[in-house]
């Protein structure tokens, strides 16, 4: 966590923050609208990196599973895509077994909008393509919230062109509960794996919006469509200042976000990587009509933004996250405020009590903020006691994962792997300028 980033890349990003604060005298945050911010001339406060904006490859070819999870560990993935880019995946039908159709969601029962974290953790939500209309959409097919639903439902909910959403399958399937695991111990993150159904010749299967989490879509059956834009003014989310589509009031067309950044048709054994922040629409048709279908992938997500303890970014591990207290800031800043009182005597010094209170004050309070921020991050152990927190949530996540795994029923054996689909391309992969070419081997594409 600290070493990807470093003391004095820090200390430089936190200056200029506090400069470009100072000197503009306004808070930037986004509009309503991505495309109202554009047109508002939006940008972050600090520029992100240039390399940040230099496209990489966006596809790259592996065959097995364990060649899959080399990939995200390798140098090349951590320094070119995560967090900045997304990127196609293609593997050799790598996670074919971890979860069928057929027999693991059509031959199980579900609870309509159950709870995850309870057992028996099996739920579904039925899920229009506009993300506001699913709190409606179980009564609207005749079922009531906590009802057991089984096979029948489930194909007539998709026969009514709904899509099946199942939330943290990780805690009732055993091999998606493997997989996550896997995918926890390479991103270094706790993980949650959702699970989405939807059939064919859908011309929206969701609405265009944005996630706080960095996704991994994995392909396991029929084909889905996926177009990803990347506007910076909402990269990289902390808070619901930065996501937009779910609700009534932020909707908007594909046509405001301009061409996509990758216009992609997943195919069994694709896995789509998306960055969190960037935004993405997807359908089960393409202009030549419908895919087939229909299309199971999942949602694997490395949860940098993390529901059950503090977040996994500077913003949170500097006391950012206005959700919960920060479990070590508090303290750390009152050691070193107590520190600095003894070698500063105008710490000790009444506070002015008028009003407005004078220019000095600025530049007193601004003195001696800097100099108890210098004794916290050198003389106490505030960014080790926050690393330590953090890994803590992850070994707590990781052990809770495991007991569920140990307790879920065995899923039926996985049939054998697809035939290679070697002489025909799986996926169709279009981007703006750039010329695709994809080789057999752990390489790149050319652009």
């Amino acid at each position: 966590f600290l070493a990807s980033f470093g003391m004095a890349s820090f200390l430089t990003t936190l200056a200029a923050v506090l400069v470009a604060v100072v000197a503009s005298g306004q808070t930037i945050s986004p509009s309503s609208s991505p495309f109202r911010a554009e047109q508002n001339g939006l940008r972050a406060s600090v520029p992100i990196p240039k390399a940040h904006f230099v496209a990489p490859a966006l596809q790259v070819r592996v065959e097995t599973r364990r060649d899959f999870f080399k990939f995200l560990k390798s140098e090349e993935f951590r320094e070119k895509y995560w967090e900045n880019y997304p990127v196609l995946i293609q593997t050799a039908h790598a996670f074919h077994d971890v979860l069928s159709l057929e027999n693991d969601v059509l031959g199980s029962t579900f609870v309509v909008r159950g709870d995850k974290r309870s057992p028996p953790y099996r739920n579904v939500r039925f899920v229009p393509s506009k993300f506001f209309l699913e709190s409606n959409a179980a009564a609207d097919l005749g079922h009531r919230d906590g009802k057991m639903v089984g096979r029948a439902e489930l194909l007539e909910a998709m026969a009514r062109n709904h899509t099946l959403q199942l939330y943290g399958a990780q805690s009732w399937w055993p091999r998606v509960g493997e997989f996550t695991m896997n995918l926890s111990r390479v991103s270094g993150l706790p993980s949650n794996v959702n699970v989405y159904i939807t059939p064919g010749g859908q011309p929206v299967s969701l609405a265009v919006h944005n996630d706080f989490t960095c996704n991994f879509m994995v392909q396991l059956a029929g084909r889905k469509r996926w177009r990803l834009w990347k506007l910076s003014e909402f990269w990289l989310p902390v808070d619901e200042r930065f996501i937009f589509g779910r609700d009534h009031d932020e909707l908007f067309s594909t046509d405001e976000l301009g061409p996509p950044l990758l216009d992609v048709v997943l195919a069994p054994g694709d896995v789509l990587y998306v960055p969190r922040g960037c935004f993405h629409a997807t359908s089960t048709m393409d202009e030549n009509g419908p895919l087939p279908g229909p299309s199971m992938h999942l949602t694997a997500q490395a949860a940098a933004m993390y529901d059950d303890g503090l977040a996994f970014t500077w913003h949170a591990a500097l006391g950012g996250d206005t959700r919960r207290p920060h479990p070590i800031l508090p303290r750390a800043l009152a050691a070193a405020l107590d520190r600095l009182a003894v070698a500063d005597p105008l710490l000790r010094e009444g506070f002015p009590l008028q009003s407005p209170l004078p220019p000095a004050a600025t530049a007193t309070a601004r003195r001696l903020l800097h100099a108890a921020v210098d004794i916290m991050l050198d003389e106490t152990t505030f960014l080790a006691d926050t690393l330590a927190t953090l890994r803590g949530q992850v070994d707590e996540f990781r052990n809770d994962l495991r007991r569920k795994i140990s307790s879920a029923a065995p899923q039926a054996p996985p049939g054998p792997a697809p035939a290679s689909t070697s002489a025909e391309p799986s996926s169709k992969l279009t981007h703006a300028s750039t010329t695709t070419t994809t080789t057999t081997t752990t390489t790149t594409t050319t652009t």
